[in-house]
This record gives C-alpha cells, structure tokens and sequence, in this order.
C-alpha cells in the first residue's frame, strides 16, 4: 500500500532496536519531506548533503533557509530541547525528528514546546515524527494526536496493551520480523506490512 506522509503531519513509529524504526524513517518517511529537523543527542545521524549540522540554536537564526537539518545539542537537557521546538514551531512548515522520544517526555510529563507542535503545529505547517522503543513511557499526548502509526516488534505485553488502547487489539500481535502495523485514525483496523525496501 501507499503511504503518503504530509508535512504537517504527526506521525509515531516504534518499536525495539534493530526492528526496522531507522529504515522506516531514512527511506519512506524523510524522502517525502523537503524541510526536516532531525533532533540527534547521540550524534550518531549521519545524512548526505544537502542536510546540514547544526549545534546551537543560533544557527536558526543564521541560517533560516537551510531546508535539512541534524542537530546535534550540546546539553542534550529539557532547557535546549524545549528551546529547538520552539525554534521549529516559529520557523513553520517543517518537520521535527525525534529518535528517542522517551529522553524528553515521559507518560506523565511532556516539555511545553514539544506540546505546542503536536497540538497547535498543523496550523503553521509544523509536523512531528516521534520514535520510541517503549511506548508504554511515552505520553498520551503524543500518541492521541498522531495521525500516522507504524508498529514495528515490541516485546513487552504493556507496550503492545498501550497501543492497543489507542489502535484496536490487533496490535496485541507480534509482526514478523522488520514487518510493521500500520495505522491512521480513517483506518477501521490496523494493516501488517511488509518491510521497507533498501535500494542499494
């Protein structure tokens, strides 16, 4: 099936390392995107050109046109996170990349700025794309608005039972390997695909 991802979107993708998440986001998701933020505290994302590292938020400021952006935090702390989505949500009409979801949000607590995106970005064209092995630790918020799910292997029973709160009990099911669950809000059920191709 077509997946057709918008720019102001929000989308949620999870699943255990190695399941498929990074390949999901490399080849399907960002190619779709002309302007993306791509939030890497590990400094581990690398991207060709025409993507750009930035470090600080004065590079917002420097270089407002640049259209594909990794940045890399210096503090990696909820101050300089809160300040990026910030600098994300005023810019419009681009998406946030979060690997880890779960280092800023927790299923009781979600920064300020990273709310404001996934409530209020649509308007101004701002999407949000949130990874996470655990869903189970991630909150409400960002699972009740996203209109895009993708499913990958989750192994403990409270993650899936989690999900299955939001999308229907079919997600109570283990895909196969690198297959995913497949889900929008139009959607009555979840649908299994296969994996994503990588073009060598």
């Amino acid at each position: 099936m077509k997946i057709q991802i918008n720019a102001n979107d929000r989308v949620f993708v999870t699943g255990k390392t190695g399941s498929g998440k990074s390949v999901l986001v490399k080849k399907l998701l960002l190619p779709q995107l002309d302007n993306f933020v791509i939030y890497d505290y590990k400094h581990e994302i690398e991207l060709p050109p025409p993507a750009v590292v930035f470090t600080s938020l004065d590079d917002f400021k420097k270089q407002s046109n640049i259209q594909q952006i990794i940045y890399r935090p210096q503090l990696a702390d909820s101050k300089e996170f809160n300040g990026l989505c910030y600098r994300i949500f005023r810019r419009g009409a681009n998406v946030l990349v979060m690997d880890e979801v779960a280092d800023h949000t927790t299923a009781s607590k979600i920064e300020p700025q990273h709310d404001i995106i996934m409530r209020l970005g649509r308007s101004r064209g701002v999407g949000c794309i949130n990874c996470t092995q655990r869903p189970i630790g991630v909150h409400n918020n960002i699972i009740s608005q996203s209109e895009h799910f993708f499913i990958f292997e989750t192994t403990l029973p409270g993650d899936r039972k989690k999900l299955a709160g939001f999308i229907g009990d079919k997600v109570l099911e283990i895909p196969p390997k690198y297959h995913f669950w497949y889900y929008t809000p139009e959607m009555s059920e979840p649908v299994l695909c296969k994996p994503v191709k990588i073009c060598k």
